[in-house]
């Protein structure tokens, strides 16, 4: 087994990737479907399969985004999901839920069978758990939610972990897979089929209409009848106010070699504070410990959460040999329900949109490829309404409320923040600085001793980036894209690079309307 980059995600071992074109020249197609993670790319393969003309354009390379860097767990055990929908809007709703991740997670074990995907599927069971006192009551009402859903969990003492519960529950029809093999096997099938992938291909306009037209970075056009986007954070607001209501969320994934007869036999999330997620790759005698949520850009000490995981490593497997560690970053919504549907009904009735999957982007993202594949051919869906992006509970709540006073606070304080310009970054640091210029760069020193400065406005609304100490990375702490120390974007919802030092101040591109 090859040792992999200290930050490459492990599902990239052992797994070779096909390349695709970029698009050079304009084109027409009925369905265009932007960014190739696990939902763009089923959508594609679903759309295909029903003798349409679809085109995926992908700013990178397909599979390669947040799809990749997940614990990759097909499971309907979303934390405390039931009891909450239950209360926050119905149990018809609650049971809805339950049944879309249901049929998502049986489409991709009927897929693997019929297309022979090798993909390192297994059926194993997942568990929620606690091992604080002062949850069980919440796991015994989750229980009742479950029982009143007709969802068959069973209750336990006892996990197939070497951690003392005080109460968990038991889902049997989980599994566990690698997405980034079921992600390239599915796209050769839908490419063999005639469908066309563009990678290198960033979506930077989206101008609507009956026929609407997407513009790529190098100019060229697009035309399509359909246009879903599935780019994790919509690249297009349509007027759809998503960055009001989606909350972005950084989470740090650390995984551990241990001693083939420790690794468990199912996958695992905690209900405490902090939240532990775990689940094994069996076949490289690795486990993945999950953890350390926060807001991105609200933590200054981001390496530390790979310390705590790699503690709680060894306390429970008794190893502290990390194979690779990474952060990832999802978006939740106000009440814990994707947007799944029109990106903006009042508006547009042909452009869709599939994000908010709220850590759970397995399931959810497989079960959005489901749901938008019935509304694109037959104009509805059974789970439409639970799903719809404009629905009542997004814009209202706490959560709602919190996100934004949060966002609108470290869009000020990132104004307000600089050191003296005659301060340089030790190597492997970074700072921010007003250089005789007048403008404000954030300067990064890598270990060669070269210094890589650009704007660090964010193109997306003007918000001020931070630093990431453990990525090194720029992050916008408004709507969380995220760039490289050369600029290079690394997650939307900007579709611009940053500028380098004396190259302008970044433009500001928002793509609301």
């Amino acid at each position: 087994m090859s040792k992999l980059e200290k930050h490459a995600p492990i599902f990239l071992n052992n797994t070779e990737s096909k390349l695709y074109p970029c698009l050079k020249e304009d084109m027409e197609v009925e369905f265009a479907i932007i960014g190739g993670g696990l939902g763009g790319i089923t959508l594609a393969y679903l759309l295909k399969h029903m003798g349409k003309r679809v085109a995926v354009f992908e700013a990178n390379q397909i599979g390669m985004g947040t799809s990749l860097r997940t614990t990759a767990k097909l499971t309907i055990q979303h934390g405390l999901i039931y009891d909450k929908l239950m209360h926050t809007k119905s149990p018809g709703k609650a049971k809805q839920y339950a049944d879309a991740n249901r049929k998502a997670i049986e489409f991709v074990k009927e897929t693997i069978s019929k297309e022979q995907i090798e993909c390192d599927f297994m059926n194993m069971p997942s568990y929620i758990y606690t091992a604080d006192e002062k949850y069980i009551k919440a796991i015994q009402d989750e229980a009742e939610a479950c029982k009143r859903l007709g969802i068959e969990v069973n209750y336990k003492d006892q996990i197939p972990l070497p951690i003392k519960v005080k109460a968990a529950l038991e889902w049997e029809g989980a599994a566990l897979f690698n997405p980034k093999k079921y992600i390239s096997s599915l796209a050769e099938k839908f490419t063999a089929d005639g469908g066309c992938i563009f990678e290198e291909t960033p979506i930077t306009r989206l101008v609507p209409g009956e026929v609407s037209v997407l513009e790529t970075d190098k100019g060229c056009k697009v035309s399509a009848r359909r246009i879903v986007i599935a780019s994790h954070y919509p690249m297009y607001d349509g007027l759809g106010l998503y960055f009001t209501r989606l909350n972005m969320q950084r989470i740090y994934v650390l995984g551990l070699k241990v001693d083939k007869e420790k690794l468990p036999k199912g996958s695992f999330i905690s209900v405490d504070s902090p939240i532990r997620s775990i689940r094994p790759i069996y076949e490289q005698d690795i486990v993945l410990i999950g953890g350390g949520h926060h807001r991105v850009g609200d933590d200054q000490y981001e390496a530390t959460h790979f310390e705590e995981l790699k503690q709680f490593g060894k306390e429970v497997f008794n190893s502290d040999e990390v194979y690779s560690q990474w952060s990832l970053q999802d978006y939740v919504t106000p009440d814990s329900v994707p947007y799944i549907g029109y990106l903006n009904s009042s508006k547009y009735h042909n452009i869709y949109v599939a994000t908010g999957f709220n850590k759970w982007g397995m399931s959810n993202a497989t079960n959005a490829a489901l749901v938008l594949k019935d509304l694109l051919l037959m104009g509805t869906s059974p789970f439409e309404d639970l799903f719809n992006p404009q629905r009542v509970s997004a814009y209202k709540g706490k959560t709602f409320i919190n996100h934004n006073i949060e966002g609108i606070k470290n869009y000020m304080q990132g104004k307000l923040r600089t050191v003296p310009k005659d301060t340089l970054p030790d190597k492997g640091e970074a700072i921010v600085a007003e250089l005789e210029d007048g403008n404000v760069y954030g300067i990064y020193q890598d270990e060669e001793e070269h210094y890589h400065i650009v704007d660090i406005i964010c193109p997306h609304v003007g918000a001020r980036l931070r630093w990431n100490s453990a990525e090194k990375s720029w992050d916008c702490p408004f709507h969380g894209s995220r760039f490289n120390i050369d600029g290079e974007v690394l997650e939307g919802p900007s579709t611009h690079k940053l500028n380098g030092y004396k190259e302008g101040k970044n433009k500001i591109h928002p793509n609301l309307i």
